[in-house]
């Protein structure tokens, strides 16, 4: 059985080329997509470009999350920007290891990496 290497690179540690080679997918959010790649992300144009380095380092999927800005995911196949609903944000301590769990436990029950991002979107939204 295989078994998909998730990595949500928190806090903030230096990860090596060989070690992201062996990374499925990968989850930073803005900061730590900048201390991982050096690419300041502020928007969706340069959360892309912080998805694209971390593709050239052999990542197979990226999900650069920009807090209740929405996400970019980003593969082979190309990037993708995914807004959220609206929403108020009470309490985001939990919302990083949630938005890792959720994707994981989608592609366990066979969706893609599109589908499963999707729904741990709206998982979140609806607590």
């Amino acid at each position: 059985m295989y078994v998909p290497f998730i990595s949500d690179p928190a806090p903030e540690t230096e990860l090596s080329d060989e070690l992201l080679s062996r990374v499925d997918v990968i989850k930073p959010n803005e900061t730590e997509a900048e201390f991982l790649t050096g690419v300041e992300v502020v928007d969706q144009d340069t959360a892309r470009q912080a998805a694209e380095l971390l593709l050239a380092k052999s990542v197979k999927d990226v999900i650069v999350t920009l807090g209740e800005k929405d996400f970019v995911l980003a593969n082979a196949s190309g990037a993708e920007y995914v807004a959220n609903r609206p929403f108020k944000a009470i309490d985001s301590t939990p919302a990083g290891d949630a938005f890792t769990g959720a994707p994981a436990s989608g592609m366990a029950y066979g969706k893609s990496i599109k589908d499963a991002t999707v729904y741990a979107n709206s998982l979140l939204l609806s607590v």
